[in-house]
């Protein structure tokens, strides 16, 4: 028997996507789903990961019966930490230090993802992205943060 797809990119994927759908189905087993007419609170978490269900099965058959696909590669440990490190500094910080700076503070850490940062290119992108959250989230949508750290 001919193993190649355990290497494809596209099955494991696939494998993936299938078992988050299997997940999303098995943990909302308990909502009622409702028909098309009057909705559950079910209704739309079934349909969506019967869609995600779906795709994942598309995704193994074509890493199973593609001739050829991409192929597994090492993956970098360095995004995934300071992306997932800056996630957590906001939900850490952003009540102690306001918005501005927890921003700073976000766009920072996730830049260091990148090996080849810059410094000013990375300090433009926080003051750009602190000033489109602050009047978007604080002044537009009239949320309730704050801007700076209170005394």
């Amino acid at each position: 028997m001919d193993l190649k797809f355990l290497g494809a990119q596209d099955f494991w994927c696939g494998l993936l996507l299938v078992a988050i759908a299997a997940f999303f189905l098995l943990a909302g087993r308990d909502l009622a789903i409702g028909t098309s007419l009057r909705m559950g609170p079910g209704y739309a978490p079934h349909l969506l990961a019967g869609f995600v269900g779906a795709a994942g099965i598309g995704l193994c058959a074509r890493g199973l019966f593609a001739a050829e696909g991409t192929r597994l590669q090492a993956m970098s440990l360095r995004p995934l930490v300071f992306v997932l490190g800056a996630v957590a500094m906001f939900a850490l910080l952003l009540e102690r230090l306001g918005l501005v700076l927890t921003t700073f503070v976000v766009v920072a850490v996730a830049s260091a993802a990148l090996a080849g940062r810059r410094i000013g290119e990375t300090l433009a992108l926080a003051a750009a992205v602190a000033a489109i959250c602050a009047v978007v989230f604080v002044y537009g949508l009239k949320l309730i943060i704050p801007l700076w750290p209170s005394v």
